[in-house]
């Protein structure tokens, strides 16, 4: 099995054991976001902003509001931050 068809089978397991089947996720978009980080920070940042991208994301969701325009909204905006890094 490929890297990433293991990487989407783990991410539906761990969301749906989590009960959070429904929540927004871009794996694409997540993996592009932590690659910039890792690359243009340091590469302990990238699951620092994960777990803020994510907690932003989780919280538009809960809230009612679209979480998938939230999340790519927080991905934008820390690619573009991480990519301005100095």
């Amino acid at each position: 099995m490929a890297d990433l068809e293991v990487l989407d089978d783990f991410q539906e397991k761990l969301r749906a054991d989590l009960g959070l089947s429904d929540a927004p996720i871009d794996v694409a978009a997540l993996l592009n976001m932590t690659g910039v980080v890792a690359r243009q920070v340091v590469r302990p940042g990238a699951p620092i902003a994960s777990y803020i991208v994510g907690m932003l994301a989780g919280a538009a969701w809960a809230r009612g509001e679209d979480g998938q325009a939230a999340l790519h909204d927080a991905l934008a905006k820390t690619v573009e931050v991480a990519t301005n890094w100095e």
